[in-house]
């Protein structure tokens, strides 16, 4: 059969790409430090605030996620690409300790779409830019969406063909609430808010998922978060104190983590800095007990926090 008549026949695929994007953010970082190899990670629009001008690169996020493709690091590897006195690469979509970086949430506007989600960057602790000009760009996909800063709207948007995202390039920053209102087909769809933080003043551990309880079979792991948060129990997205992880009753713990490649504290100490507020510690029961397993994290000036698994 002619090769012109099998492509009559045949639909044309979408594009189709193999490890097609590969970026350097790091999570929760949205302007450059004197610590070059924190990596911004996402870039806005306006030029004071991000050291570049340009927005979110068209040829890397909007165009090319109509096509189907694989992005080369769903996590950050092991390789230390392209800085080598970093312990991991910086391309994954999330950190080595698990915590989505904010390109996470463009994804899974564009590949998961039923997520009902709105997720608004930068944050919002920017104490030497008040009265300047500071985008805020939302990732949703929601159809419109419509912003507001300390309860004044900045608008309302619908979303430009093949974008996950919106952006208001204009927002003046003042302390307070950002709050964001997305909708498709006329109702409303999801919401977010962002609030300038107080001080940190105590810590908040959850598992993943909720999940209280662990298997003794000396391989079951518990993946326990703590958030550096204020007075209100809003997460302090600059705050990085040292965390002391104890565990008592039947357990131990396997590991710690905070998602920063510049962090060469080895994986084993139960010593580890917060990153952008956040840390991991990894626990396992020990094989054919019973009883319980109490997590506690520990910071200078910080209120103490504890969690209880159940071992089964």
């Amino acid at each position: 059969m002619p090769l012109s008549e099998l492509t009559a026949r045949a639909p044309i695929p979408k594009p189709t790409t193999s490890a097609r994007m590969s970026f350097m953010p790091f999570r929760g970082v949205h302007r450059p430090t004197r610590f070059l190899r924190r990596k911004i990670s996402i870039h806005t629009s306006a030029e004071s605030l991000s050291g570049r001008a340009g927005t979110v690169r068209k040829h890397g996020y909007d165009y090319h996620l109509r096509d189907i493709l694989t992005v080369q690091s769903n996590l950050d590897l092991g390789e230390p690409t392209p800085f080598d006195s970093s312990r991991s690469s910086y391309f994954g979509i999330i950190d080595l300790a698990g915590f989505p970086k904010d390109r996470f949430y463009l994804y899974q506007a564009r590949w998961n779409p039923t997520v009902k989600q709105a997720h608004i960057l930068p944050h919002w602790n920017w104490p030497d830019r008040v009265g300047q000009v500071t985008p805020v760009h939302v990732f949703s996909s929601g159809d419109e969406a419509e912003l507001f800063v300390n309860g004044v709207s900045q608008g309302r948007q619908k979303r430009a063909k093949n974008a996950y995202r919106f952006r208001w390039d204009k927002v003046t920053y003042q302390p307070g609430e950002v709050r964001v209102v997305a909708y498709k087909d006329g109702k409303e769809w999801a919401n977010a808010t962002l609030r300038t933080t107080g001080e940190a003043s105590q810590l908040r551990l959850t598992t993943y998922r909720n999940r209280t309880t662990i298997k003794a079979d000396g391989s079951d792991l518990s993946f326990v978060s703590v958030a550096v948060v204020d007075d209100k129990g809003d997460v302090v997205p600059l705050a990085e104190p040292t965390i002391t992880f104890s565990v008592s009753g039947s357990g131990e713990i396997v590991s710690t983590d905070n998602g920063d490649p510049t962090d060469m504290t080895v994986f084993p100490s139960k010593d580890r800095k917060a990153f952008r507020g956040l840390a991991l510690a990894i626990v396992r029961a020990k094989a054919g007990s019973s009883g319980s397993i109490t997590v506690t994290a520990t910071a200078g000036g910080l209120k103490t926090a504890e969690i209880t698994l159940k071992v089964e």
